[in-house]
């Protein structure tokens, strides 16, 4: 048997572990499960991920507010001669990992332009929900889509579940 539990705060864990014997609890059926020695934390995502290991390029994204009061207002600006390549290293409809020797910090927004095959080009918006970094230098980015046309979140969701896979059949 395999068993999933999470706790209050959503940290989920996994354990797999066999049935000793089968008994009335409190007046209800259960299983009786063999203690086990391991338990592994288990990915608790809303949305499906694949690896994708390809080529991006990512773009600082800023906020640009002018005027005051009622009158405020606040327009985004694409950092087009600040952008960086970096290595997108899993996909998925609700956002993306990048790695990069250039991340950006926590909290920044940022512009993705990725091809999950040749001639799929998928632009998108974001912001960076975490960085990691790593030795010896740059970090792992993991960003949140914020924008996103739907046809290509079709078409990331085409890559994700293989549904592009059918059509040459």
């Amino acid at each position: 048997v395999k068993v999933f539990f999470w706790k209050s705060n959503g940290q989920g864990f996994t354990f797999t572990t066999k049935v000793s014997n089968y008994a009335e609890v409190k007046g209800y059926s259960s299983m009786l499960l063999k203690h086990v020695n391991s338990i592994t934390q288990a990915q608790q995502r809303k949305y499906r991920r694949k690896m994708i290991e390809k080529p991006s390029y990512f773009y600082p994204v800023r906020v640009l507010v002018t005027g005051s009061g009622k009158n405020q207002t606040k327009k985004p600006f694409v950092e087009t001669k600040n952008g960086a390549l970096g290595t997108m290293i899993d996909v998925s409809s609700g956002g993306c990992c990048i790695k990069s020797t250039y991340p950006l910090a926590q909290g920044e927004l940022i512009k993705v332009e990725f091809e999950t095959s040749k001639k799929n080009q998928i632009t998108t918006y974001g912001k960076v929900v975490s960085m990691r970094k790593i030795q010896p230098l740059g970090g792992l980015m993991h960003v949140m889509f914020t924008k996103i046309s739907k046809g290509h979140l079709n078409k990331i969701n085409d890559f994700v579940y293989d549904l592009g896979a059918n059509e040459a059949l």
